[in-house]
């Protein structure tokens, strides 16, 4: 992927390079080239999410918060944040999430039946957890279309194969299937018009205090971490 995040400078490809016209805050843009990239990229290019429609989002660290917020921007009108921790669950609410659960309320499935009936439209993956890819497939409603953004090499997940042959999809995506050079500029203007607000995601850390940066987003409490030198 060519990031060179620890480097003092960094070789640059055309094929890497994006003008980005608006003036932006380095520390805010930062966090733009992968982790909310893959999250928006997901649900208005992999699932082309349409007004109206339903999306439950696993994980919520910096993809799942994308996805929430791209789900609002697309018009989605439920749109399900599922995590385990209630800093985050408030978060996506705020981001625009109709509902959330918290997988210690119960069965996830059964919950997001309860509010959907059939079960959601689309779902996005964003927690890498191969249980919870499972889950993110058998909450679909029959045709629904799930999208997988997050996983290590080696890594299997179960699915039920009646509920494949019922119409369902499940799509594997990385960066969100969607060129960074038509991206990255939608997300810039969206951050503009405070339609989408990463800022909201970020936490700021001296360089010196990586350590603690590290601890905060490994225990939940920092969804997105930026280092300054």
């Amino acid at each position: 992927m060519r990031q060179s995040a620890w480097a003092g400078y960094a070789l640059a490809h055309s094929s890497n390079t994006v003008k980005i016209t608006q003036d932006v805050d380095h520390a805010v843009l930062g966090p733009f080239g992968c982790g909310i990239s893959t999250g928006a990229g997901a649900v208005w290019d992999t699932l082309g999410i349409e007004p109206g429609t339903s999306v439950a989002v696993f994980g919520l660290g910096a993809v799942g918060q994308a996805a929430v917020m791209a789900a609002k921007v697309a018009g989605a009108t439920t749109i399900i944040a599922v995590g385990n921790r209630r800093p985050k669950l408030d978060l996506a609410r705020e981001l625009g999430a109709t509902h959330t659960i918290s997988q210690a309320d119960g069965n996830v499935e059964d919950l997001i039946r309860d509010i959907t009936g059939a079960g959601v439209q689309y779902s996005v993956e964003a927690a890498g957890k191969p249980r919870v890819m499972t889950t993110a497939v058998d909450v679909l409603a029959e045709t629904g279309h799930a999208a997988i953004t997050g996983v290590a090499p080696g890594q299997t997940f179960p699915v039920d194969a009646w509920k494949m042959i019922r119409g369902r999809t499940v799509h594997g995506t990385t960066l969100g299937d969607t060129p960074p050079a038509v991206l990255l500029p939608r997300l810039v203007e969206l951050f503009h018009q405070g339609r989408f607000p990463v800022d909201r995601l970020l936490t700021h850390y001296r360089l010196e205090d990586i350590k603690q940066a590290i601890e905060d987003v490994e225990d939940g409490s920092t969804v997105k971490a930026v280092l300054h030198p």
